[in-house]
């Protein structure tokens, strides 16, 4: 991924008073703006006029952003050299929740992996809740696994299922958790992520560059989902950063099976709150739930109101294809981070010292890296190059 403009677009467009693209994360609150909004004084003509000024150079750099990361992504290096898979070993292989399509895409994916290095897998199921994590992993730790790979499960939110793995000597790969994002005296064997910074930097960017820097949006997040909370608080800082956009609102996406009806109710009743003109972005944490939002854009007819999100899952795929309200995804490369996640777990019961592995977020419209009908965005051949790396034909 193509981080320069990330780390300049500060810098640069600060001093025009419109930053608009950033790579250190921001923080949010669940308390909607709106309230701190109300209470400062009305900007004088000279900062409204230095507003509506900015705008083109915030629409300028959001758009130099969106170029910088279209292109197709590429492969990632390899965490150490090639390997033999220790035979005879038990994964545990904890999801996040079996309901929800990306954690089944992710947990299958490394089910799929860990299988193929010859390994015996066993999975358990978190459905979609903290305390659902601490039970799967507790789960997989009596069983006495040789290394438990859990899904979105990050330190800081499971203390004590790492405390329960670590005293009984299993290591714990997570998946898709972005521990380095929320410290926590409690640590992974290894991570396998996506690059959440980005994912919330391609929302927002693509939001402000596609409207003109007109923005007023509703952002969803996920405080005990650190990957989603990371995103969420990187877009919410890069739109805050824009003189011309507003967040009206930070709204928490339900850890429940429901999630979609709860969303899609909640958006019902926004919509009624915000009329035409009020509201026009949504900016979802991830692509599962934010179905619900679709749902009730669709329902109440507002054409005007567009959802940028991170998942890039196929029903969300076929509404960006089809022109409906959500217009961009950012990918989270789930099957790859299943099979990333598979090969720092093999490496390690192999014995080797192992680093964190990134990968890259692809970035999707339309009409960039849009996949053929029916499949996810097209990535490198990861599963060749592990197998490769294994001495698996």
């Amino acid at each position: 991924m193509n981080r320069k403009f990330l780390w300049a677009a500060p810098v640069v467009v600060a001093l025009l008073l419109s930053a608009c693209g950033s790579s250190t994360s921001g923080t949010a609150s669940s308390a909607a703006p709106e309230a701190a909004a109300s209470s400062a004084p009305a900007p004088s003509v000279a900062a409204s006029a230095a507003a509506s000024e900015s705008a083109p150079d915030a629409v300028s750099a959001a758009a130099e952003y969106i170029a910088s990361v279209s292109s197709p992504v590429e492969m990632v290096a390899a965490v150490g050299p090639d390997f033999t898979p220790k035979p005879g070993m038990t994964i545990g292989v904890m999801s996040c929740g079996q309901i929800a399509t990306p954690c089944k895409r992710m947990a299958d994916a490394a089910v799929e992996a860990v299988e193929a290095m010859g390994y015996k897998a066993i999975m358990t199921d978190g459905q979609l809740s903290p305390p659902g994590y601490t039970k799967a992993i507790m789960e997989l730790v009596d069983k006495k696994v040789d290394l438990i790979i859990a899904s979105v499960a990050a330190a800081a939110t499971v203390p004590e299922a790492y405390k329960a793995a670590a005293a009984a000597g299993i290591p714990l790969v997570c998946l898709n958790c972005s521990n380095a994002a929320l410290p926590s005296d409690l640590k992974a064997a290894a991570n396998a992520d996506a690059d959440a910074i980005a994912q919330g930097n391609q929302m927002a960017n693509y939001a402000i560059s596609s409207s003109n820097g007109d923005v007023k949006a509703i952002v969803y997040t996920s405080t005990p989902t650190t990957s989603i909370k990371t995103r969420s608080d990187q877009a919410i800082k890069v739109l805050t950063e824009c003189a011309t956009c507003t967040v009206l609102d930070v709204k928490e996406i339900p850890l429940v099976p429901e999630q979609q009806q709860l969303i899609r109710d909640e958006v019902t009743s926004l919509l009624q709150k915000y009329g035409p003109g009020e509201l026009n972005w949504i900016v979802g944490g991830a692509d599962f739930p934010i179905v619900g939002a679709l749902e009730a854009i669709k329902a109440a007819g507002r054409d005007d109101v567009k959802v940028v999100s991170v998942g890039c899952d196929p029903q969300n795929l076929e509404i960006i294809g089809a022109g409906g309200a959500q217009v961009q995804c950012s990918d989270d490369p789930l099957e790859w981070m299943g099979w990333a996640s598979a090969d720092l777990a093999g490496r390690i019961l192999a014995g080797q010292t192992v680093t964190d592995v990134m990968l890259p977020s692809e970035f999707v419209t339309a009409t960039v890296n849009f996949p053929p009908a029916g499949q996810t965005p097209v990535l490198p051949d990861f599963r060749a190059t592990y197998k490769a790396q294994w001495g698996i034909s």
